[in-house]
């Protein structure tokens, strides 16, 4: 049974990704980490380099990965998904 899932990319990502969110329809019980494979054939060649390489191999990347608002890294890349969920590509601030 598929779920939908949303991809939503923001700031200077929208720009680099080449679209500012998408829907994917997934098998449920997809990871997260299976997710951000599938986009590497729907985001532009530059996203897929600055960002989705560098997260799935535990390397500083372009931008944070979240799901539903919760900042994601390292073993939650194997979290299941759930219909409805939303990923999230966002740029990380600097600030004091």
């Amino acid at each position: 049974m598929s779920v939908e899932i949303t991809v939503r990319f923001t700031g200077q990502l929208r720009a680099l990704a080449g679209c500012s969110s998408l829907s994917l329809a997934v098998e449920e019980g997809t990871t997260l980490g299976k997710v951000l494979f599938a986009l590497r054939d729907v985001v532009s060649p530059s996203f897929r380099e600055q960002v989705i390489e560098p997260l799935t191999r535990g390397q500083p990347s372009r931008a944070l990965l979240l799901l539903n608002r919760a900042f994601c890294a390292g073993p939650e890349l194997d979290r299941p998904l759930a219909g409805g969920d939303i990923v999230a590509f966002v740029t990380p601030m600097a600030g004091g």
